[in-house]
């Protein structure tokens, strides 16, 4: 019997559209019932996929019938592994059999008294097959369209030997995201002044070009972001991560070396501002995003490179927030980023961006995995409660340390795009529809516009990202 709160009712409904490490996640962390993955018809699949020993204890738990899996498309090998084989004896010749599977793939070939063998099976798939089922790193978005455009795999194959939905099968056909070449920081247009400079700092894969993707999106989506068409490069960018982002694409990891610059401006409509509290008024922010590999920020905190280059374009007088953006996922990995992020902190205490920093949030993206609740007050405390756990405490005693000294306002904020599919691939780029993106992406962009400058005049710069 399924007892699924509201949520999980929401939840289960796309269960076919999680990942099988998400689906372990469901019913180790967040008490979901494999009840409630039967009686939403999980795939196949991805139910012969789940970790065995889960299975094994959730079946004694939820007194779930051998029938019942077996009726949902688990394989009798898994019933054998969780309840035992059962034997079976062919009623004609009376030739034993382990399972039923073996009885099957006999029995209509069988002549009384007289062995004959079952009929050869079919090749095994691709291998490539199996990394998707297994939802495996190496299958990501990018491969999966590689492996289609060689041949290796096919639409027709997503659908049948992995159980992916035909639309997700022509998603992952249709797959694309733009590249950027490399640039010299002495070949960037210098940074422009009198501005705030916002910096987004992070490791790798902590989600920092999703986030900026996002962002901009979302800026567009409501109306506010005017593109500066004095940088060209910076248009060039600024269409390689908006482009495939509307198309629920997500961009690639950048390269180490890799940083960028785009700029544009921000326009913000305010009501009741003229005489007599009548009319409206145009804000004005002129912003600055340079986007900079995590993976160079790693190295620097890892090794001691110091980014010496990177230091003298970064070097300037306008007003600092910093926005450190960490991946929730994972404990052990959070653990290493907040480890880098307080050695890379270093660095701007010995570069003197600190004094000149008016305020700091720490993003903490896939928030969505830290509660059930689908309420964004409920999200945030959730964010908060993991911002004071172990895995990031030596982070936050060192920010806490640096707001003290330098009188800078803190903030939390929780961030997810909601679900996605092979690393690259978003369900849903809705911002009405996908409840998640939309408040996060609108409770960003607020803490955003309230850290910039002056009412006509400031902005923001800097945005560090993957």
């Amino acid at each position: 019997m399924c007892n699924a709160s509201p949520l999980q009712n929401t939840i289960l409904s796309s269960i076919n559209s999680y990942s099988i490490t998400d689906l372990e996640n469901f019913l180790k962390l967040h008490n979901f019932e494999l009840s409630c993955f039967l009686k939403f018809d999980i795939q196949p699949e991805k139910l012969n996929s789940i970790d065995i020993e889960l299975i094994k204890k959730h079946v004694s738990q939820e007194n779930i019938s051998q029938e019942k899996l077996k009726e949902r498309g688990m394989t009798q090998a898994k019933l054998d592994e969780i309840f035992g084989p059962v034997g079976v004896t062919c009623p004609q010749c009376q030739k034993k059999f382990a399972t039923e599977d073996e009885f099957n793939a006999f029995k209509q070939y069988c002549t009384i008294c007289n062995d004959v063998p079952p009929p050869t099976q079919p090749p095994p798939p691709s291998s490539n097959y199996d990394l998707i089922i297994n939802n495996d790193p190496l299958a990501s978005a990018k491969e999966i369209r590689k492996w289609l455009s060689k041949g290796e795999i096919t639409k027709e194959g997503l659908i049948s030997a992995c159980g992916l939905s035909p639309q997700l099968a022509e998603r992952l056909a249709g797959f694309y995201s733009g590249e950027m070449k490399e640039q010299d920081v002495s070949n960037l247009p210098p940074l422009k002044s009198d501005r705030t400079d916002f910096y987004f700092l992070g490791m790798p894969a902590a989600g920092k070009s999703c986030l900026v993707a996002s962002l901009l999106s979302y800026w567009e989506h409501i109306g506010i972001y005017n593109p500066d068409v004095s940088n060209p490069r910076s248009l060039e960018y600024t269409s390689v991560l908006l482009e495939p982002f509307d198309l629920g694409y997500l961009p690639d990891r950048t390269d180490s070396g890799f940083i960028d610059y785009i700029n544009g401006e921000l326009q913000v409509r305010i009501k009741g501002s003229g005489i007599w509290g009548k009319g409206e008024t145009t804000r004005h922010i002129p912003v600055n995003i340079i986007d900079m590999a995590g993976e160079a920020w790693r190295l620097a905190a890892e090794n001691g490179t110091g980014l010496p280059q990177h230091r003298k374009y970064l070097d300037n007088e306008n007003e600092k927030a910093i926005l450190i953006v960490i991946d929730c996922s994972d404990p052990e990995s959070t653990k290493k980023q907040c480890r880098n992020i307080v050695r890379v902190f270093n660095y701007f205490t010995e570069w003197g961006i600190w004094e000149n920093t008016a305020s700091v949030a720490v993003v903490i993206t896939k928030a969505d995995m830290l509660t059930d609740s689908p309420d964004y007050h409920a999200l945030k405390v959730a964010a908060e409660n993991f911002y004071n756990s172990p895995s990031c405490i030596n982070l936050k005693n060192r920010i806490d340390e640096l707001s003290r000294k330098h009188r800078f306002e803190l903030s939390v904020i929780p961030y997810s795009i909601g679900a996605c599919r092979f690393g690259q691939i978003l369900l849903n780029a809705s911002f009405e529809t996908n409840r998640l993106m939309g408040e996060s992406t609108k409770n960003l962009t607020d803490w955003i516009l309230e850290n910039t400058g002056g009412n006509n005049g400031g902005g923001f710069g800097g945005i560090f990202s993957n």
